[in-house]
C-alpha cells in the first residue's frame, strides 16, 4: 500500500469538499456571465484553454527537471501567482473569469482524479499521469481527514473526533462555500448572520489534534492541530469581510512559498563550508 501524502493524496472528504467548492465556483460564474454575449462567453473559453496549456506545458517541462527537486511550497507559490491576480479584478472581464474557470473546473478534476495537489496542477497531473505534491488550502481537509482517522482506540476518542469533524465540517460550509454562493438570497442572508465566534470554533479541533500530538507523538496528528490554529484567523478574516477566500488562503500559500523560496536562494549562494572544516567542529 503506498503512503498517503499530503500535496499528493486526498481522501473521501477532501474530495468531497472539492466538488462542492468547484460546483460552487461554477455557479457563481455563471451568474456571473447570464446575460452575456456569446463572443465574451467564448473569449472566456478561450483564455480558461490557454491557462490550461500553459500550465500543462510547465509541468511537462519542469515537472521531473525542477518541480519534482524543489520544495512543493515554491511549485505551488509560483503556479498560484495568475490565480491571485483575479483578487485585483473579480468577474470584471474575461481574462478573470478564465480564471474562476479554471480553477473550479480544477477542483472537479481533483475531486475525480483524487490528486490531493494545488487545484490548477489538477489537469496537467491527470493529462501527463504525472502527480508531485503540491500544497493547497484543501490540504487542511485532507490533514484533518487522516488525523481523524489515525485517532487514538476507543469509545471516547472516537467521540471526540466525530465531534471535532463536524466542528470542521461547519467551519468549512459557513466561511467557505457559503460565500461563494452568497448570490443566492436565503445562503446570503444566513452568511451575513455568521458570527465571527464561529469561526474560533476551529480552536477546538485543533486542540484535540495537539493533544492527540504530544500523547502519541504523531507527526499527523501535529500538523492537522497547526493547520486547524492557522487556519482559524484565516476563517476570521473572512467572516469579519465577507468575501471569498482567495486573497486570505491562497494567497497565505504563496507567501508561504516566497519565503520558502528566498530561504533556498540565499542558501545556495551563501559559500559552503568545506567537509574537513565542519567535521573538525
Amino acid at each position: 500500500m503506498n503512503e498517503f501524502v499530503i500535496g499528493r493524496d486526498t481522501g473521501p472528504a477532501g474530495r468531497i469538499l472539492r466538488l462542492l467548492a468547484g460546483l460552487a465556483g461554477l455557479g457563481l460564474l455563471a451568474r456571473r456571465l447570464n446575460g452575456a454575449s456569446v463572443a465574451q462567453i467564448a473569449l472566456v473559453g478561450v483564455f480558461f484553454l490557454l491557462l490550461v496549456v500553459a500550465y500543462s506545458v510547465v509541468w511537462r517541462l519542469l515537472g521531473d527537471r525542477v518541480i519534482s527537486r524543489i520544495s512543493p511550497w515554491i511549485t505551488s507559490g509560483v503556479l498560484l501567482l495568475p490565480v491571485l491576480a483575479y483578487g485585483t479584478n473579480p468577474g470584471g472581464s474575461s481574462f478573470f473569469n478564465g480564471i474562476a474557470a479554471t480553477m473550479s473546473v480544477s477542483l472537479l478534476v481533483n475531486a475525480a482524479s483524487g490528486y490531493g495537489g494545488v487545484e490548477v496542477a489538477a489537469i496537467p497531473a491527470l493529462v501527463w499521469r504525472r502527480r508531485y505534491p503540491t500544497y493547497s488550502p484543501f490540504n487542511t481537509a485532507d490533514l484533518l481527514e487522516r488525523a481523524i482517522r489515525d485517532r487514538s482506540p476507543g469509545a471516547l476518542p472516537g467521540v471526540v473526533a466525530v465531534v471535532s469533524a463536524l466542528i470542521c465540517v461547519a467551519v468549512f460550509v459557513g466561511y467557505w462555500l457559503l460565500p461563494l454562493t452568497s448570490y443566492v438570497p436565503a445562503i446570503g442572508a444566513a452568511g451575513k448572520a455568521l458570527p465571527t465566534v464561529g469561526a474560533l470554533l476551529l480552536l477546538v479541533p485543533a486542540a484535540v489534534f495537539g493533544y492527540e500530538a504530544w500523547r502519541r507523538k504523531s507527526r499527523v496528528q501535529a500538523l492537522a492541530a497547526l493547520t486547524a490554529l492557522l487556519l482559524t484567523p484565516a476563517f476570521v478574516v473572512l467572516s469579519q469581510g465577507g468575501g471569498g477566500p482567495q486573497g486570505v488562503l491562497w494567497g497565505s500559500i504563496s507567501l508561504v512559498g516566497v519565503v520558502v523560496g528566498v530561504v533556498a536562494l540565499v542558501r545556495l549562494l551563501l559559500p559552503r563550508r568545506p567537509a574537513a572544516e565542519q567535521a573538525e567542529q
